[in-house]
């Protein structure tokens, strides 16, 4: 069993078979999302407006991941073929969406339109 804190939330979850992902932006609430198997949950962390800087907290396959993390954030992720299929234990990033994308291996498209 693995634990994971987003904002205030804890999230107890089976790390070998879930993929998580924890999204804190500056100035708003932290945002989450479990995915197990075809089961999908997600929610709010209580805290706001503590971040510095943006941050995202990911375990898990990466593709998953990255396609939370493209409706969390309202813009298209691309992940490259070499990554599909990748998993990690745990890692945090922080930084702009760009950068954070970049650090993952990911390539962020433009913004949706409205």
């Amino acid at each position: 069993m693995a634990t994971a804190t987003c904002g205030g939330t804890t999230i107890n979850y089976d790390g070998g078979y879930c993929d998580y992902i924890c999204s804190c932006q500056r100035n708003s609430e932290c945002r989450w999302t479990l995915h197990c198997g075809s089961y999908t949950t997600s929610g709010t962390g209580q805290e706001s407006g503590h971040h510095r800087l943006p941050q995202v907290t990911i375990a898990g396959d990466l593709a998953t991941c990255a396609r939370s993390l493209s409706k969390m954030w309202g813009r298209p992720i691309i992940v490259p073929k070499i990554l599909v299929g990748k998993r990690v234990q745990k890692r945090t990033v922080k930084g702009t969406q760009e950068e954070i994308a970049r650090a993952l291996g990911f390539k962020l498209s433009a913004k949706r339109k409205a």
